[in-house]
């Protein structure tokens, strides 16, 4: 779990995400969620998570009351997100793949910042 999400983490921080965006996580009750959870959190950022069997409604909701501008897709989205870049879950099974990359304590979220948003969405 620790190289997978170190992994995930590391492959956030290039990208340059806005400090504390939160990044959609979109996917069912597995173990590579879990593992993308921690690499978000690594990142320094909230996670959002979208469970797959969720109404593509509220998918698109989500994605437009959070601001998120990044998502990791463990599944096949139902819908397009605009103006969201998209890491689909080919790519993450290289990221977790890949050599150990070793995610910077500093950067990881602090007591003080959102960790996980919760929506409650009609």
């Amino acid at each position: 779990m620790q190289i997978y999400s170190d992994n995930i983490a590391h492959y956030l921080i290039q990208q340059k995400l806005p400090i504390g965006s939160p990044v959609i996580v979109y996917g069912g009750q597995t173990f590579s969620m879990l593992a993308c959870f921690l690499g978000v959190f690594k990142a320094g950022h909230p996670y959002i998570p979208v469970d797959d069997q969720s109404s593509p409604q509220r998918l698109v909701d989500i994605s437009q009351r959070s601001g998120a501008e990044f998502c990791l897709a463990l599944a096949n989205l139902p819908v397009d997100l605009e103006d969201i870049n998209l890491v689909k879950d080919e790519k993450i099974k290289k990221i977790f793949a890949a050599a150990h990359q070793n995610a910077d304590k500093r950067i990881f979220t602090q007591e003080t910042d959102i960790f996980y948003p919760n929506y409650f969405i009609h």
